[in-house]
């Protein structure tokens, strides 16, 4: 039979205080390697949690206790809304346990996960010299690249030196008095598995692209209209082959075949009214 969830532990208090009226959790990512837990909250705040020692190792589903507290080992406040966050991918090793994440109207912060100190920042400017945020973040497989969906472009820095991007990428073009490309916000973007120079990067108009590192300039496929909404998630199936998408307003996740431009090779349907 089919395993059933088990409730091992809430998260109700921390620092032995209960958590502020109408702080909620927004999100949550596990590290690459299972071992630590990250939340981002409304309050700004993003948590660590250490996977207790009782479960590590565990191979078969444990016994149903009562729920016990689980608290944060360390908290690191941002200034803004926190757009997203990112593990670094091999983050197991213990100089490079870090991860990266990015705020509204601020550079990307790279933060180190057992110290809770900052190591680096990441900045991306307007026209104006004006900071600008990055709304979506991805590490590439190998950790040596970090890239960066902001408002009509992406922008690819090199993890291990602060400071400005050299790539980068306007996701559309002007041509005669139209713009053509994708256009808007760059939602989510997500590395392939299989293939370390290629990801994929979605935008809140409905559309993606896939890009190559060693290919400069534009994506390598695009597809317009995806969904009926702005896409919010991207993945990678294991195999590399194809990516699945899911939108804001819209019921569908669609399975794309990266083989066959443009084509769903499946889909699933839940209710997003």
């Amino acid at each position: 039979g089919s395993l059933r969830p088990t409730h091992l532990y809430n998260v109700r208090q921390e620092g032995g205080k209960r958590l502020v009226h109408g702080c909620f959790v927004k999100s949550s990512k596990w590290a690459p390697d299972g071992s630590v837990l990250i939340t981002n909250s409304e309050d700004n705040i993003l948590r660590l949690y250490n996977l207790p020692e009782s479960l590590r190792n565990q191979t078969s589903p444990p016994a149903a206790p009562a729920p016990s507290a689980f608290t944060p080992i360390l908290s690191m406040t941002e200034g803004e809304c926190i757009y997203d966050y990112s593990w670094y991918p091999k983050m197991s090793e213990r100089s490079n346990s870090c991860f990266a994440a990015s705020t509204r109207d601020h550079p990307i912060h790279l933060w180190d996960s057992l110290s809770g100190k900052l190591r680096a920042t990441y900045r991306a400017y307007n026209d104006v010299g004006e900071v600008i945020a990055a709304y979506s973040l991805a590490f590439s497989p190998t950790g040596e690249k970090l890239v960066g969906g902001y408002r009509g472009a992406v922008r690819v820095f090199d993890s291990e030196t602060a400071g400005e991007a050299q790539d980068i990428r306007p996701t559309s073009i002007k041509i005669s008095k139209r713009r053509s490309g994708m256009s808007g916000v760059v939602s989510s973007v997500c590395f392939s598995p299989t293939h370390w120079n290629i990801f994929g990067a979605g935008s809140f108009s409905s559309q993606f692209a896939v890009y190559d590192l060693r290919i400069p300039g534009k994506g390598v496929t695009m597809v317009n209209k995806a969904h009926r909404g702005g896409i919010t998630h991207m993945k990678f199936t294991p195999c590399g082959r194809y990516l699945a998408t899911a939108a804001r307003k819209d019921g569908s996740i669609k399975l794309w075949d990266l083989r066959l431009t443009g084509r769903t090779w499946s889909g699933e349907f839940r209710d997003a009214e």
